[in-house]
């Protein structure tokens, strides 16, 4: 979140909010600085690439790592043959989707999705199959009927999990009935696993590749980056079951040095998957903190309005709707009068109209000025 002050229009990052011009909240990055060993990497790269030109350092190293990782904390044992390296989600889903699909092609998706995902599906001129997520209860749900009906004439189903932006954990029931349903429509399964580690408390995150026993026709697309708050870096790396396909990508991304990794993204990886659980469980307690708090600080500014708590993530959702306000008059109104700039859900795909959404990985300072910021708009 950053504020401009009236006087001088300069940038604060302080806690002083109360007398700022203007607040923009955003969704797409916590406020809080990546764990301190990887600053110093960031900080310190000429040391690590000179250690590349002395042949000192090995880039296959954290795969061990990352294997122990997940088999600790989520019991999903990975064959540390089947970790490929990917300089960046976008070049992850441009060869998959051009290597596993033909132009026209139905692509199905759960929503909603992020804007990048949905980009590169259309832009490879395949036709994107929108699924989204059943709204009625307490939590979203997965619409089987549909995914059953339109896998039929697909070529990739795509999902994330946890879901972005809805935090949805899906059980291992439901995994695996995902699963039934691509193994019978002879589906590759794409699975975007990111942010899995801000989970609420007593929610248990299940990796789809672990559900499915490794199926042969999962990949998993995983990146420490959105965890890290390491929004300029894009580097990951996809675990792909299927030998032939596995060793197809290694080829497409060993013909060219530049998609090779490089020491910096090997330190991250390393540090990420051996030294910060302390820094992630504060993180994580910190975060859900905050979604204690203020459940009950909504009730009390705004008497029966809810905070809808995803199951993982950063992101909640407050709806509006009740208000009786339409979409631009709801963010004009917030924006003149709040002097407050949110993420609507119409800017998001899906079910959410009517809705903002509030990431709650910022100080708690800066979120309680946000919502007294809103409840003055909508008076």
């Amino acid at each position: 979140m950053e504020a401009t002050k009236s006087k001088n229009n300069y940038q604060y990052s302080n806690l002083d909010t109360n007398d700022f011009d203007l607040i923009m909240h955003e969704t797409e990055k916590m406020y809080f600085l990546s764990p301190k060993p990887v600053m110093f990497v960031i900080q310190n790269y000429n040391l690590f690439e000179k250690q590349v030109s002395q042949g000192y350092y090995d880039k296959e190293s954290y795969k061990m790592l990352m294997s122990a990782y997940f088999m600790k904390e989520y019991e999903w044992e990975i064959d540390i043959q089947n970790i490929q390296y990917i300089p960046s989600d976008e070049m992850a889903y441009t060869l998959i989707f051009e290597s596993l699909t033909q132009v026209n092609d139905n692509v199905v998706v759960l929503s909603p999705l992020e804007k990048i995902l949905r980009y590169k599906i259309l832009a490879s001129s395949r036709n994107l199959i929108s699924i989204p997520l059943i709204y009625e209860g307490e939590k979203p749900e997965l619409d089987f009927e549909l995914l059953e009906k339109y896998s039929k004439d697909a070529k990739v189903m795509v999902i994330s999990n946890p879901h972005y932006p809805s935090g949805r954990c899906f059980g291992e029931d439901e995994l695996k009935k995902l699963g039934d349903i691509a193994r019978k429509n002879n589906l590759w399964i794409l699975s975007i696993e990111e942010g899995y580690e801000l989970t609420r408390d007593g929610i248990k995150y299940i990796p789809l590749s672990k559900a499915l026993n490794n199926s042969s026709n999962v990949i998993t697309y995983l990146s420490p980056c959105k965890t890290l708050n390491l929004m300029d870096s894009t580097m990951g790396n996809l675990v792909i079951n299927n030998k032939k396909f596995r060793d197809f990508m290694k080829m497409q991304l060993s013909d060219n040095s530049r998609f090779a990794i490089n020491a910096i993204d090997v330190e991250i990886f390393n540090i990420f998957y051996s030294r910060i659980d302390i820094w992630l469980r504060k993180l994580r307690e910190y975060v859900n903190k905050n979604f204690d708090l203020f459940d009950g600080y909504l009730k009390d500014i705004f008497g029966t309005m809810k905070l809808e708590r995803p199951e993982s993530g950063t992101l909640a959702f407050i709806d509006l709707s009740k208000y009786g306000y339409m979409p631009e008059e709801l963010e004009y109104r917030i924006l003149r009068n709040g002097k407050l700039t949110l993420k609507f859900g119409e800017e998001i795909e899906g079910n959410l109209q009517g809705k903002i959404a509030i990431n709650m990985a910022y100080p708690r300072e800066m979120l309680k000025e946000c919502f007294t910021r809103i409840r003055k708009a909508l008076k």
